[in-house]
């Protein structure tokens, strides 16, 4: 893991007041869930459950199925154990999709930021939706075999995106998920 320091800002309005002013609007947010699972300071619980439970209930929320993610914007950090229960529990939420949606992790470009990273992944997708890519996950060189999913290995895929779903957890219990759509 890499630390780093980063910050980004989005201007998040109503629909109405964006198009009011002909906003250039990136995208849209269809849904976020938190929670907290409370495990123990500095561990992650040993199967993610928070994680898995925000994934599903965002899903649910923003009334789609697996089949309609484009991309899954991982929390992933190069921690290896946290990786690996990252993995876990996509494959968990999303069943055999799991093995064809693409999962990136922008960690592996401007390191951990710690609380600004959640908003960088939001920002990222924005502009993954905007821009018609899925950013890469670089320095990737020798695959993990308990991290078996497509992780977009050091290139970008031009790839038309229709909804990012942005995962982002810490230890301790902190779990965050976010669903981001074309506009």
């Amino acid at each position: 893991m890499i630390l780093a320091e980063s910050a980004a800002v989005l201007v998040v309005e109503e629909e109405e007041y964006a198009r009011s002013r002909n906003a250039n609007i990136y995208a849209e947010i269809l849904a976020t869930e938190s929670l907290f699972d409370a495990y123990r300071a500095g561990k992650y619980h040993p199967r993610l459950e928070g994680l898995r439970q925000c994934m599903t209930r965002a899903m649910k929320a923003a009334d789609l199925h697996k089949e309609d993610i484009s991309y899954i914007s991982a929390s992933a950090n190069s921690v290896v154990q946290q990786d690996k229960l990252e993995t876990e529990a996509i494959k968990d939420v999303l069943g055999v999709y799991s093995e064809s949606v693409p999962v990136s992790a922008i960690k592996s470009m401007v390191g951990e930021s710690v609380s600004a990273t959640g908003l960088l992944q939001v920002a990222a997708a924005c502009g993954s939706i905007k821009q018609g890519f899925i950013p890469p996950t670089i320095n990737y060189s020798q695959k993990d075999p308990a991290c078996d999913l497509d992780y977009v290995p050091n290139e970008s895929r031009q790839q038309r995106i229709e909804n990012v779903l942005v995962n982002n957890f810490g230890p301790g219990g902190n779990n965050a998920v976010a669903i981001i759509s074309r506009y």
